[in-house]
């Protein structure tokens, strides 16, 4: 019998966990890109992207901005090349088989936690 973590790896190098794992680098290697960009254009991007505070940190000159949406960039480059590796087009990368259930669980299906409420008190009498 296989390790469950083996059996996922199985399941995603068939014709169709390939294909679907070349989508999410592709998807991944253009949100990285598009992160580059978004530095290289300045302020304006990030208002358009919806990034109205990290806009007026750019503007006033503070750096911290490029380093957040940089340090994104690469974080998705990491992911599309986890995801061509698991597809067998570049080379195993450490820790392939926990990235991609990682990335199974954690992101291709959320889960949603739903909290419990008590009862509404209130302190007015």
């Amino acid at each position: 019998m296989r390790a469950p973590t083996l059996d996922i790896l199985v399941k995603l190098m068939k014709p169709t966990g390939r294909a679907w794992l070349l989508m999410a680098a592709a998807v991944s290697f253009f949100v990285a890109i598009l992160h580059v960009v978004i530095v290289l254009i300045g302020p304006s991007a990030y208002s358009f992207f919806g990034g109205q505070r990290l806009a007026r940190l750019a503007e006033s000159g503070s750096t911290s901005p490029v380093i957040q949406t940089l340090s994104l960039a690469a974080v998705h480059a990491l992911f599309g090349s986890y995801a061509l590796a698991g597809a067998g087009i570049i080379r195993r990368l450490p820790l392939l088989t926990v990235a991609l259930i990682c990335h199974r669980r954690y992101v291709c299906i959320p889960r949603v936690k739903r909290h419990r409420t008590g009862a509404a008190t209130s302190s007015r009498s």
